[in-house]
């Protein structure tokens, strides 16, 4: 893919998901060609904008969804498929699944999985389970595997503990959580190695995503281009791409994404090139803050002029009532 320019002499490249080399790679990473001479005097890349849905899953297909129930040294695997599970719908369905184990397990007992009413109780975030119909034998929850980890979010436990219960309960021991990341990451053998594992690409960019909703899409500007600055490989022009969350695992992404890269060359100028950036970068966002502040401007005036008009109609129309209120008077008058 060619280089266009920004404005100013770097050449900019799409990187997007659709067009990626192999169609049998997945969407969460990727190889892809740019054409970057290994002769061009660039040695600098930075992502400047990405366009990423947030279509993960909260437990993802390749991530921990099980734990261990054990029930008088006896032991069975609470597994959950792979998908979108909030408060209340990872509550009933863990409670179903707990019943199921114990029948499995011979004993029978009755748990009941429990969450402050949203309406009627203090909302503390946490979890209450409890247990009967177990003849005062205490179950455990076992979050000491692999496939445990990113459960214990949902369950507000910590990973690689287990957890007996006492006097038929166990609380949560702190929030849960059913944001599956608060920041993703993406990588790239496009720039070298900036303190990763030498088995890992580098990190081109950590980009917040705690504020996006499920489904929706997170549109990411670079703010500062020394901080985006990553020094350029040249030894290929296949690179390739990944996303990770927060605890530093590929993501399951099912829509495609992209970003945006320009290259630029650092040397006795390089200043230039940042304040040059620096300076549309501020003069767009005044550009923003001027059609936000005009379109407010414009909904307070409408306002203005709807209470005006509103205003005049109630007044035409206490004329009118006085009016005829004078006229039916003196008609009763004639009358008289």
């Amino acid at each position: 893919m060619s280089g266009r320019s920004l404005g100013i002499n770097v050449p900019s490249f799409i990187v997007d998901s659709n067009f990626k080399l192999n169609a049998s790679d997945n969407l969460s990473s990727f190889n892809y060609t740019l054409d970057i001479s290994p002769n061009s005097f660039f040695n600098c890349v930075a992502m400047v904008s990405a366009r990423i849905p947030k279509s993960f899953y909260t437990l993802q297909s390749q991530h921990e969804i099980s734990f261990t129930l054990e029930e008088d040294g006896v032991t069975q695997l609470i597994t959950f498929t792979a998908g979108n599970y909030n408060v209340i719908s990872f509550g009933l369905i863990l409670q179903k699944k707990l019943i199921a184990a114990s029948v499995l397990m011979g004993h029978a007992y009755n748990y009941v999985v429990s969450y402050p009413d949203t309406f009627t109780e203090v909302q503390t975030e946490l979890y209450t389970f409890t247990v009967s119909n177990n003849g005062g034998i205490q179950p455990k929850f076992i979050l000491t595997t692999e496939q445990s980890r990113r459960l214990s979010d949902l369950l507000g436990l910590d990973d690689d503990t287990t957890y007996t219960f006492s006097a038929d309960s166990l609380t949560s021991v702190f929030s849960v959580s059913f944001q599956l990341t608060s920041y993703i990451t993406i990588k790239s053998n496009v720039c070298v190695n900036t303190g990763n594992s030498a088995a890992d690409s580098s990190v081109l960019a950590r980009l917040d995503i705690s504020h996006v909703e499920n489904g929706d899409t997170l549109n990411w500007q670079m703010t500062s281009i020394e901080d985006a600055t990553r020094i350029l490989r040249k030894d290929s022009n296949i690179f390739a791409f990944s996303i990770y969350d927060d605890k530093d695992r590929l993501l399951d992404v099912y829509e495609n994404w992209n970003i945006t890269l320009i290259l630029y060359e650092y040397n006795n100028s390089a200043d230039l090139l940042i304040s040059d950036l620096k300076l549309k970068h501020l003069i767009h966002k005044q550009e923003e803050d001027k059609l936000l502040i005009d379109k407010f401007r414009q909904v307070e005036q409408d306002k203005v002029d709807n209470a005006s008009a509103i205003k005049d109609a109630l007044v035409e129309k206490n004329a009118l009532v006085e009016k005829n209120e004078l006229e039916e008077k003196n008609k009763n008058k004639n009358v008289k």
